[in-house]
């Protein structure tokens, strides 16, 4: 898995390509990011899962893990899936398109965040 993190003013937008497997680490991997990201005070974050082929039950428990983690600090995740992203249908399979706000593109998830301090 590729991780690539980018600021877009207080929205941290991570990029992530390639398959999620904890044979590969990926979900590891991008809990520690988010988790030390929160450590540093951040606290708005988008998954930009466009460029994810694959994610196995392990990766599936670290995405949730970052929403914990985000959320238990008063942040939030929204996740970034082209609408013809296989993975669809696996947070609909999985009940987590009713846990995370899901959005086609980058510039949908950053308008879904409003100005000011996130809600608690």
């Amino acid at each position: 898995m590729k991780l690539q993190i980018e600021k877009n003013g207080e929205v941290n937008v991570l990029r992530l390509a390639g398959r999620m497997t904890i044979e590969q680490g990926g979900g590891v991997q991008l809990r520690d990011r988010v988790g030390v990201l929160v450590d540093e005070g951040e606290r708005r974050f988008i998954l930009d899962m466009s460029g994810v082929d694959y994610l196995d039950s392990a990766a599936i428990g670290s995405v949730v893990a970052c929403y914990k983690r985000a959320t238990a600090f008063g942040g939030m995740v929204k996740i970034v899936l082209t609408p013809d992203n296989p993975l669809r249908q696996v947070f609909a399979l999985t009940h987590l398109d009713q846990v995370f706000e899901i959005y086609g593109d980058d510039h949908e998830a950053l308008a879904g965040f409003t100005s000011g301090p996130c809600p608690r």
